[in-house]
């Protein structure tokens, strides 16, 4: 009877623990944040996000992540970033979702800017561009109640935020390059700037971040935890890293909460179409796990929602191919994948630069600009797109650089003098005669530029 009962209990745990979750398993969790205060979590995938209370490890909310502008589809991936209070997310992806969401009222924003993170103050710190000159662009803090701007500094090239928000390093370009040794360093709280070589410095996944004198660094299945002393110790995560999920589909969740221990966004793909999703808690001393945090659903209901979801995403996901696969469309990314680049002419030596942003004429011609160093003399001319794609025709070079043999003039000229009639005897003269010869350069076949292998 005794271990009747043990059984009992052991069983009711298990499934108990199996309901702790409310993520659909058709979709792994591809992020996490947790409050400052550690008492609340949010989790997004593509299916759900849901704002936790951590006390008692159930759901505050649960809201469609496609509500907040985000499309339901196979492979989709997107960056996020939250205030220290769970109040905003900016949630964004590569091609033309970029929203603000309120998560108490749920009000989605158009967010019109590509380059931004929240700080620890709980404002948007965000790289205004400026594409004129070099180093013209502005770093703003943006409060996402009001959206009242404050300008920190202009005559930046770039910025990052790291230490969660508590610091934002700023930099300048010196040629073409970024002056990381002359980077300057803002400190949110005391508002000021300092002079600092921070560590490595990671936009949007969380890979690394200092903790109460510890340097956590994610590698692929295990933390690294570096102490004060330089000393180093390896936990093994739980769950290996899903390379078939995604290359960063596990993420550190820094936490401040208690200063001994780490978490770590895991996975475990079952199949395809079929994933958990946990948060891991590891003691940074000695490398246990100390507690699991289930995400996902796996309930029948659960899975009958999955299975529902994989048909959906299967549909979307051929009707995407067949539009793909439509002729224009395709000629439409042969076309951008030329537009924007140089190539160079292997019969006629000459240098070409494919504009991007214009349409396919007359069915197959790609509008270029044929370049000379003397930018006076360059000319539109059209190719057309098979001959462009052609590799033994056209090699694609980086910018081109000046030709040496003509100084970009793309001619060459010889010179030479000759006596017509000599009179110095009787008249004191010498009758001379210039004769110049000139020719197209040879080595850049006219246009005064080589290419930049």
């Amino acid at each position: 009877m005794k271990h009747l009962l043990c059984l009992t209990l052991l069983l009711f745990v298990t499934f108990s623990k199996a309901q702790t979750g409310i993520h659909t398993p058709s979709d792994w969790v591809q992020d996490a944040f947790f409050s400052k205060d550690g008492n609340k979590c949010l989790t997004i995938s593509t299916a759900e996000t849901i704002l936790w209370d951590m006390a008692s490890k159930k759901p505050i909310w649960v809201k469609k992540t496609a509500d907040f502008g985000v499309p339901y589809k196979m492979l989709y991936s997107f960056f996020t970033t939250a205030d220290p209070d769970l109040n905003f997310i900016i949630i964004r992806d590569n091609t033309s979702v970029r929203n603000l969401v309120d998560l108490n009222t749920f009000k989605v924003t158009r967010w019109n800017y590509d380059h931004c993170h929240f700080t620890s103050d709980g404002r948007l710190a965000v790289l205004d561009y400026n594409f004129e000159k070099k180093n013209a662009n502005k770093l703003l803090l943006i409060d996402p109640k009001t959206f009242q701007s404050e300008v920190i500094v202009d005559k930046i090239g770039s910025m990052d935020v790291y230490e969660s928000g508590k610091k934002i390093r700023v930099l300048k370009k010196k040629g073409d390059i970024y002056d990381f040794a002359n980077g300057r360093t803002y400190d949110v709280e005391t508002k000021k700037f300092f002079e600092e070589s921070p560590g490595p410095i990671d936009k949007f996944r969380k890979i690394y971040f200092y903790k109460n004198g510890y340097y956590i660094v994610y590698q692929p299945n295990e933390i690294l935890v570096k102490k004060a002393d330089n000393t180093t110790f390896k936990i093994k995560t739980h769950n290996p890293n899903e390379n078939n999920i995604s290359s960063f589909s596990q993420r550190l969740c820094p936490t401040y909460d208690d200063p001994e221990t780490v978490k770590m966004l895991e996975h475990k793909r079952v199949r395809d179409g079929y994933y958990l999703s946990f948060i891991n808690t590891y003691n940074i001393t000695n490398g246990q796990l100390t507690e699991t945090f289930e995400l996902t659903n796996t309930t029948d209901k659960a899975n009958q929602v999955a299975k529902a979801n994989e048909l959906q995403k299967n549909k979307v996901w051929a009707e995407e191919q067949n539009k793909l696969n439509l002729p224009e469309n395709v000629l439409k990314r042969r076309l951008f994948q030329l537009q924007g680049n140089f190539y160079y002419n292997t019969n006629t030596k000459g240098i070409y630069y494919v504009v991007p942003g214009k349409p396919i004429y007359e069915g197959d011609l790609v509008m270029m600009e044929a370049l000379h160093d003397d930018p006076k003399q360059k000319m539109e001319v059209y190719e057309k797109i098979d001959n462009l794609e052609n590799a033994a025709l056209y090699k694609y070079t980086m910018r081109p650089k000046s030709c040496t043999s003509c100084n970009g003039k793309g001619y060459i000229s010889n010179s030479y003098k000759r006596t017509v009639a000599d009179y110095e005897y009787t008249t004191g003269k010498k009758l001379v005669e210039t004769t110049t010869r000139t020719n197209s350069c040879g080595n850049c076949g006219g246009c005064g530029l080589v290419p930049n292998y």
